[in-house]
């Protein structure tokens, strides 16, 4: 989609009319071949939704239209805490739209573009919770056909992964390819069943999501090509390269399961997302179990540490230039940098009062710096060092330089001509120096020194002094000497939250007590059933030869297996991992309903959301 944009357009000003007195439609967010997004703000309920609109053009066919809606009302009934809600779907005055929920962050593509392939345990976590929303969806008998990096956002917040556009790409199921280089999806990451125009099921999904876990990976996706037809055929014909060959270091299970996915044969996939999560699982990615606001104050300190960064080459720009104001700049910069600060602070007091302390930030940092030290590979030697943009930005102002000299130079003083030499000249300086400046700090940007630097200075004595300042006046903690966050203290965490909410609030949240407390039983239950079969594979495996200490085939001849033995310890696996899926999707549904609670109470949430989160957690209940 192109970038978001404040100017009204057409089909804002049309869009805007239809939904007076309900939305007050502010800005574009994006566009794209299928669709035009808008953020508004619902006037009813105060909360901000983007409005996704059909462009003019397709929603004069009206079988396309007719789908689209079709499509866009099935989405609707869909409602998981990893799936992006749609609130409403019309047609009128010659427009087709729906209203959903508008998700502050960004998609998993601009967060690749930012920052190169992410490290193998973010990987794993977005993986999980997009195969957990695809699942859903499947069960309910519908289809993604097009889950690519774009339609997967991440929440700024909390680190959360949303899949959007649920069922709609099916709106173009009755189309050839299009005027853009589209068709049934997006050609990256269509299943070879769907290059062919074959029937779909989950498994094409399934695929799809295994090449958005190679990009994210590399930073490319598993084929790519000049044109759409050959990117099919590279799908259709060719074995994905095994994601290990690209990015040598990623965990051997990560690896193998998304190699398992790009699999051509749909035989051959996961047959379901529940099993993909217990591969995802049993790789044991830490990152998937990091507290929201821990991780969301975690990418703060990155984004300040990012802020410095550009800050510092501002400076010495500045000093280079011999700047005439820069001692005055210098104090403003100062300023802003003692601002940055205070408002961490006060997020870090904010942490301290919702249970958390300095040492649940440091083994985050400390996690990801053991992350990057261990797997992380480099970046491709073939990557330019600046785009095309940037490179036509600092030529123009190359050109501009050149021409100031060949204007001023010879000229009179005074005289137009080399006043116009001069101005072509300090224009010039100026789009070559911005353009460097630019170029620099996308090179700071998409390494990860930021990282590297935050990691240093949150672990330090700067990181500990700053929780400490923070924690100034509140209640003293024994945090050190408390075990870390377990699915225990997010309960009685969303029992204090509870309490906090006046008596009608509560009676209108219902039975969210009793669902907590369902939920933290499953939990628990299907933990100790977790480790008790793990204990039985053990012991069933040595039992077997041929079999290692996983349950795994061994170098024994196949003749030495005892059969029946053999079995036990494949039911009693397949088992294991059934009770690890059911509590890993209990506990995603325990988080998201504290979550939904804290944004309620802070005003940034609305019943409606919170409601969705507990229906949620009774479909898990009675699965």
């Amino acid at each position: 989609m192109t970038e978001a944009t404040d100017v009204a357009t057409a089909e804002m000003l049309a869009l805007q009319e239809a939904l007076t007195g309900r939305y007050l439609v502010e800005r574009q967010l994006g566009r794209g071949g299928m669709g035009i997004v808008f953020l508004a703000r619902d006037l009813a309920l105060e909360r901000l939704v983007a409005v996704k609109l059909l462009p003019p053009g397709l929603a004069a066919v009206p079988d396309l239209r007719e789908r689209f809606l079709r499509e866009a009302r099935t989405a609707a009934s869909l409602s998981h805490p990893n799936i992006v809600p749609i609130y409403a779907v019309e047609a009128q005055d010659g427009l087709v739209y729906y209203a959903m929920g508008y998700v502050d962050g960004e998609t998993l593509a601009e967060r690749v573009q930012r920052v190169g392939p992410l490290p193998p345990a973010e990987v794993g976590r977005v993986l999980q919770e997009a195969a957990w929303a695809l699942s859903y969806a499947h069960g309910r008998g519908v289809v993604h056909r097009d889950v690519k990096p774009e339609n997967i956002l991440l929440e700024r917040a909390t680190g959360r992964a949303l899949l959007v556009d649920f069922g709609i790409a099916r709106s173009r199921a009755a189309s050839p390819l299009t005027a853009t280089g589209e068709s049934l999806g997006t050609p990256q990451y269509m299943s070879p069943e769907q290059a062919a125009g074959e029937p779909l099921d989950g498994r094409s999904d399934l695929y799809a999501l295994g090449a958005v876990g190679f990009y994210v990976l590399t930073g490319r996706p598993p084929f790519d090509g000049p044109t759409v037809q050959a990117i099919l055929a590279m799908h259709l014909t060719r074995p994905a390269p095994p994601v290990a060959s690209v990015r040598p270091g990623i965990p051997p299970k990560l690896a193998a399961a998304v190699d398992r996915c790009l699999t051509k044969e749909p035989g051959e996939r996961f047959a379901t997302g529940e099993a993909l999560v217990a591969a995802l699982q049993s790789a044991q990615m830490p990152a998937a179990a990091v507290a929201p606001e821990v991780r969301s104050f975690q990418r703060a300190a990155e984004l300040t540490v990012v802020q410095v960064f550009t800050l510092a080459l501002m400076l010495l720009a500045l000093s280079e230039l011999r700047f005439p104001t820069g001692g005055k700049i210098l104090l403003i910069l100062a300023l802003y940098v003692a601002l940055v600060i205070t408002q961490l602070a006060t997020r870090a007091r904010a942490l301290l009062r919702q249970g958390f302390g300095y040492e649940d930030v440091r083994a985050v940092f400390a996690a990801e710096a053991r992350d990057r030290a261990a797997l992380a590979a480099p970046r491709s030697e073939a990557e330019p060092v600046m785009s095309t943009p940037l490179r036509l930005f600092i030529g123009a102002g190359a050109v501009s330089a050149v021409i100031g000299l060949a204007l001023g130079m010879p000229s009179t003083h005074g005289s137009l001509r080399n006043h116009l030499g001069w101005a072509f000249l300090w224009l010039g300086m100026g789009l070559i120096v911005v353009g460097l400046l630019r170029v620099a700090t996308r090179r700071i940007v998409s390494s990860e020194r930021p990282q590297r630097v935050a990691a240093l200075v949150w672990m330090g004595p700067f990181g500990r002094a700053l929780f400490r300042v923070a924690g100034a006046g509140l209640a003293a903690r024994s945090r050190a000497k408390d075990p870390p966050p377990t699915v225990s203290a997010y309960g009685q965490r969303v029992f204090a939250l509870l309490a906090t909410f006046p008596a009608d609030d509560r009676a209108r949240l219902g039975d969210t007590a009793d669902i907590v407390t369902r939920l933290e039983r499953v939990v628990k239950l299907e933990g100790e059933r977790e480790h008790e079969l793990e204990r039985a594979v053990l012991e069933a495996a040595s039992g077997v030869d041929g079999l290692g200490a996983e349950g795994l085939p061994g170098t024994a001849p196949p003749s030495a297996l005892d059969s029946q033995q053999a079995q036990l310890v494949t039911d009693l696996r397949d088992a294991q991992q059934l009770a690890s899926v059911r509590r890993a999707t209990a506990f995603a549904a325990l988080e998201s309903i504290r979550l939904e609670l804290l944004r309620l109470r802070s005003g940034l949430g609305t019943a409606d959301q919170a409601q969705g989160a507990l229906r949620a957690a009774r479909a898990v209940l009675a699965s």
